[in-house]
């Protein structure tokens, strides 16, 4: 089962998105508020599940969300920027493709972001993206703020083996 809540196909909506995101100069006047109404729908998304898993955010936002709902949850930790560049060595990549992803490794700052390699790229790292952790058997649901390309949450299926989603804004 996957759910959203904010469809991002409506411009208002993807302005809220990088509102939240603090992007492009946008901003949310009523964030505390907003936080709290998207803590109550997850409540209410989330009554068949006992356990929240999240994954690893520069943005405290879908934390402070599941925070708010009561139940318990994990942070399903990224692999580290330099464990993932050496992976990049591992796979089977072509001489440009490998100075094309070092060149995007070196304007990622101090963490890996999925969304700096190239799309064609991001499926190549979904094995190992998150460290791995299996919650099967604990009537788990995975809960982030965006689902675009779906790289994020195909590479947290295999980092914990939980196939139930909700993410806040979707395309």
């Amino acid at each position: 089962m996957i759910e959203y809540i904010i469809d991002l196909k409506n411009k208002e909506n993807m302005r809220l998105y990088y509102a939240i995101k603090d992007r492009f100069g946008e901003k949310i006047d009523n964030k505390e508020e907003f936080v709290k109404d998207m803590s109550n729908k997850i409540s209410i998304l989330t009554q068949k599940y006992s356990y929240i898993i999240i994954p690893e955010s520069s943005c405290s936002f879908i934390e402070d969300i599941v925070k708010n709902t009561g139940k318990p949850y994990s942070i399903i930790h990224k692999r580290d920027k330099t464990t993932l560049f050496n992976i990049m060595h591992t796979l089977k990549l072509h001489k440009k493709e490998i100075e094309s992803q070092t060149q995007r490794f070196l304007e990622m700052g101090d963490s890996f972001k999925i969304n700096k390699l190239k799309a064609n790229q991001r499926k190549k790292y979904i094995h190992y993206l998150f460290e791995h952790n299996n919650f099967q058997g604990k009537n788990a649901v995975i809960i982030d703020d965006s689902c675009f390309s779906g790289t994020t949450f195909e590479a947290l299926k295999i980092a914990t083996g939980v196939e139930n989603a909700i993410f806040v804004f979707s395309k």
